[in-house]
């Protein structure tokens, strides 16, 4: 992720220099003192959203907004998200909306990512099953740095505005240099 780019933003919580052309660190390293910055905050949309980015800008002090990609079909298909399940981080389990626990079974590795699977036995006789899934049973699947993604999209459900923001802030400007440049797209 670059800052600032097509559709993102960049502000501190103390006034500094443009962040123009600063790259977002791969490693938990301080921020750069170029920026006079304590606090670095990226507003980006969803087209930016990647979840080791993210964990890279978290371990690095960088506070991230930006939507979740919607990838699943099953919200436009009238089911339930995977937000309409309830991570219970102290007993690690998912509570489904019909209030079933859906277990941890087994964690394996995916393209570098650990990722947590859980199920449960209970939808083959539950009654919203159809509004579920398709399957014998609903799967979820957990990122083992999930709580930072959660983290993000909270910040999100707190400050709503921020993509408008965002959009009042950085647009503009980016469509007005893409125009003197001669591109019509990137």
């Amino acid at each position: 992720m670059r800052l600032p780019s097509a559709g993102q933003s960049a502000r501190s919580k103390r006034a500094s220099p443009s962040a123009n052309g600063f790259e977002l660190p791969h490693r938990p390293d301080p921020l750069p003192p170029i920026l006079h910055v304590d606090e670095l905050e990226a507003v980006a949309d969803r087209g930016y959203f990647d979840g080791e980015e993210i964990l890279a800008c978290d371990r690095a002090g960088i506070t991230v907004t930006l939507p979740k990609r919607m990838t699943s079909g099953a919200k436009s298909e009238g089911r339930f998200g995977k937000q309409d399940f309830v991570y219970l981080a102290d007993e690690n389990v998912y509570r489904c909306p019909a209030g079933e626990r859906l277990k941890y079974y087994y964690t394996n590795e995916e393209k570098g990512q650990k990722l947590h699977r859980y199920w449960t036995t209970a939808c083959r006789t539950c009654a919203l099953k159809a509004k579920c899934t398709k399957g014998p049973q609903r799967r979820i699947t957990r990122w083992e740095h999930e709580e930072v993604v959660e983290a993000v999209q909270a910040r999100l459900d707190r400050n709503p505005d921020a993509m408008r923001t965002r959009r009042e802030t950085v647009e503009h400007p980016f469509g007005t240099i893409k125009m003197r440049m001669g591109a019509t797209h990137f």
